[in-house]
């Protein structure tokens, strides 16, 4: 008589046990790995479409901010965008308002008109940071004409962040977009060497992690440089286009 050689119970519910164990520990991270690739290809995607219609409105309407004054900024992008609806500033179904920053920054908001693009995507316009009732220009900004605000899921969706599906642009009056003033380059060339400075803080330290005193400059707490440096979001955008990675989520 032959023998058939089987599996028992318990063997099949070990390996089942094991199967289940590596699924809990790969899967996450496979769903990160692709959100975080997905954020870099908005990102990218985004600076792209806002630096070819910002081309051709400055070659129609002129140079930036100088023939663009009191004019709508948003309006004159939009023309080489294409959109699925428009709002105006007292109708925040187009953009999530008020939103937050990844470092910690409550009650932002854009306060102007936005749209929603084909692609789903939120954009809209805004000459400062607006954050707690006031309008800021931190010092030592790119510019200090006015930012672009994309969100990458649109209204409805994610997580309503700046530096995870948030992201600000900050539009060059020569011409394309404002990519570095000093801090980007510095966060990915220097090494976080003490354990209260992550890589997320250093984006908003100023270049060298000096520290500036008066109006625009602040202390060093909890790794953080406080005062305007954490009004500098658009860091988040230009450390992404520059690494093209957003590995400060994690460290």
């Amino acid at each position: 008589m032959k023998k058939t050689l089987a599996f028992t119970l318990a063997e099949v519910l070990v390996v089942m046990g094991i199967i289940g164990v590596v699924a809990a520990i790969t899967i996450p991270t496979l769903n990160n790995t692709t959100n975080e690739k997905e954020i870099v290809a908005k990102v990218n995607k985004s600076a792209a479409m806002i630096t070819d219609s910002y081309g051709r409105a400055r070659a129609k309407y002129g140079r930036y901010p100088r023939d663009w004054r009191g004019k709508d900024v948003l309006g004159r992008l939009l023309e080489n965008m294409q959109t699925t609806k428009i709002c105006t500033y007292i109708d925040a179904s187009c953009f999530p308002e008020p939103f937050k920053s990844y470092n910690g920054l409550e009650n932002l908001v854009g306060s102007s008109n936005s749209a929603i693009l084909a692609d789903g995507m939120s954009i809209l316009y805004a000459n400062c940071i607006l954050y707690n009732m006031s309008c800021n220009i931190p010092a030592g900004a790119p510019s200090t004409f006015g930012y672009v605000i994309v969100d990458i899921d649109g209204p409805n969706k994610g997580y309503n962040t700046v530096g995870i599906d948030i992201f600000y642009f900050d539009l060059s009056p020569t011409g394309g977009l404002n990519t570095d003033d000093g801090s980007t380059m510095t966060a990915l060339a220097e090494p976080v060497k003490l354990p209260h400075r992550t890589l997320a803080s250093k984006m908003f330290e100023t270049p060298a992690y000096a520290i500036v005193g008066g109006p625009v400059g602040g202390t060093e707490q909890d790794g953080w440089i406080t005062g305007k440096n954490k009004l500098k979001l658009w860091r988040y955008t230009n450390y992404i286009l520059a690494s093209g990675k957003v590995d400060y989520l994690k460290k």
